[in-house]
C-alpha cells in the first residue's frame, strides 16, 4: 500500500433514543508509505474511533476512506484486517503458549499450523526471553503481554500497523527500543505505522504528527515543531492529559 486517505470522514454514535454524539467531524488527511505518524488527542477525541473505521469495526456516517485510491468498503473484511492491523491497549489471547499466540493468525483461521521460526524471530524482536515462549500468556507481566500482542500483529506483515496506546504500560527504555525498531520496520519495508499516544517522547520518534481535538484534525506537521509550540494545540492537549 502506498497511501491511506481520509476524505471528509464523520462518525457519530447514539447515546440515547433520539440523540447522537459526533466523535469525528469532517476529518481529512493522507498518509503515505513509508511513514511513522503519531496521533495525539485528549481521551475521547476520536483516536480509537479513527482506528476502528480503518479496521472496519465501524463504518463512517459520511465521507470516504481510501487505500491507494480504492474505497475500503469492498472486499473481504478478514483480508482487510490482515493488511490494516489494529493493536489495542489491552492484550487479548487465545488458548495456548506465548509462541502459539504469535502464530495464531494462521492456525486460528486454518491457513496452516503457523510459521514457528518466524514467530520466534518476532518474540526476540520484542524482547521476550526464550524461556517464556512456552509459557501461557497469563504468566507474563502486563508489559510482556503487550509485546507479545505486538509480535502477533507483526506476524501478519501488515501494510499499516495501528498502535492504540499500545506502549503505555511498557518500561520506558523497552518502549523506546521497540518503537525505534518498529520505525525501522516501517521505513525499510515501506509500511505505515500510526501510533496513538499522549507521551511527548514517543511522539518525537515519529516523522509526522496529527492532533485530534473534539473530533477534528487541528494540527498536522513535524512533531518537534508542534510539541515545542507552547501556545499550540498539541502542547495544550498534552498538558491536559498529564494533569
Amino acid at each position: 500500500m502506498r497511501s491511506l486517505r481520509f476524505e471528509n470522514v464523520s462518525k457519530s454514535f447514539a447515546v440515547e433514543k433520539d440523540r447522537r454524539v459526533a466523535v469525528l467531524r469532517d476529518v481529512s488527511f493522507e498518509l503515505t508509505a513509508p511513514g511513522v505518524v503519531g496521533l495525539a488527542g485528549r481521551s475521547g477525541s476520536g483516536k480509537s474511533t479513527l482506528f476502528r473505521l480503518v479496521n472496519r469495526l465501524a463504518d463512517p456516517d459520511g465521507g470516504r476512506i481510501l487505500a491507494d485510491g480504492e474505497a475500503l468498503g469492498g472486499g473481504s473484511v478478514v483480508d482487510l484486517r490482515r493488511r490494516f492491523v489494529l493493536c489495542p491497549q489491552r492484550a487479548a489471547f487465545f488458548p495456548g503458549s506465548v509462541l502459539d499466540n504469535v502464530t495464531a493468525p494462521d492456525w486460528m483461521t486454518k491457513r496452516g499450523e503457523g510459521d514457528v521460526a518466524r514467530g520466534e524471530v518476532l518474540l526476540e524482536r520484542v524482547e521476550i526471553p526464550p524461556e517464556r515462549w512456552t509459557s501461557e500468556p497469563s504468566a507474563l507481566s502486563v508489559g510482556q503481554q503487550m509485546r507479545v500482542q505486538i509480535a502477533r500483529c507483526l506476524y501478519l506483515s501488515p501494510d499499516l500497523l495501528m498502535l492504540d496506546e499500545s506502549t503505555a504500560n511498557l518500561d520506558p527504555h523497552i518502549a523506546g527500543r521497540l518503537l525505534d525498531d518498529l520505525a525501522r520496520w516501517a521505513r525499510e519495508d515501506s509500511r505505515l505505522l500510526l501510533h496513538a499516544t499522549h507521551e511527548p517522547d514517543k511522539l518525537r520518534r515519529c516523522d509526522r504528527m496529527l492532533v485530534l481535538e473534539a473530533g477534528r484534525i487541528v494540527a498536522d506537521g513535524p512533531p518537534a515543531r508542534l510539541l515545542d509550540d507552547e501556545r499550540g494545540p498539541a502542547a495544550a492537549i498534552l498538558r491536559a492529559e498529564a494533569d
